[in-house]
């Protein structure tokens, strides 16, 4: 144990020294932060503490490779159709983290006619099983596409439906912007993948031959 002496005491007065005292920096932060960070807190932990959480999982070891733990704030943007039709979404708020981010896109409201619908009215299925209604996974794809010319200013004339499903247009798109990875792989591939290996059931066939959007593009007969 490392000692130093106090020199105020007497000579033989010795205490412990345990390590240089913690460096307290004050920072200003907005309200809505402050809340963020309040709601995060857990009894007897600080907000230092809980900043120090939120850096942490940032990167976390897991067997002998590093992953990335980014956690991103949702954006919602809106897509029009057409005159009588449109799209609310949710993404993952990416800007700044063009080589790692994962796009996590959510349908959240589907606008047709003068109705608002539940994606999972609308369409017959939820977000987990988007791949079984082909309208869907087309919309699902062209939200990206739109939020990718949004975020990062990608060109995506090339990505027009009905390519949306084409895996080898969008392997293209993302290496010649030098886009994430994970986001080609978790929000591109997985969901082609699931399409071609997934068999639908007859629970959901007619959960979807019942939604309004077979009524408008009879998907199944």
């Amino acid at each position: 144990m490392v000692v130093k002496t106090d020199k105020t005491a007497n000579n033989n007065s010795i205490k412990p020294f345990r390590g240089l005292p913690m460096t307290v920096t004050t920072i200003k932060i907005g309200a809505g932060v402050w809340t963020s960070l309040n709601n995060l807190k857990k009894p007897n932990e600080s907000f230092n503490d809980v900043i120090l959480g939120l850096l942490g999982e940032r990167s976390k070891p897991v067997g002998n490779e590093l992953i990335g733990g980014i956690k991103f704030y949702r954006k919602t943007a809106f897509v029009k159709l057409d005159n009588s039709s449109g799209v609310e979404y949710e993404y993952n708020d990416c800007k700044g983290e063009i080589s790692s981010f994962v796009l996590d896109v959510r349908i959240k409201k589907v606008f047709y006619g003068k109705q608002v619908f539940n994606p999972s009215v609308f369409f017959g299925v939820d977000h987990e099983h988007k791949h079984f209604n082909s309208m869907y996974l087309g919309l699902y794809f062209g939200c990206i596409a739109h939020t990718l010319g949004k975020e990062f200013k990608v060109n995506i004339n090339s990505l027009i439906n009905p390519n949306f499903l084409d895996i080898v247009n969008w392997r293209k798109l993302y290496f010649d912007y030098s886009l994430s990875e994970d986001s080609f792989v978790r929000d591109i591939e997985q969901p082609l993948k699931d399409s071609v290996e997934e068999k639908i059931s007859d629970e959901v066939r007619k959960s979807i031959k019942d939604s309004v959007s077979n009524s408008i593009l009879g998907l199944i007969k």
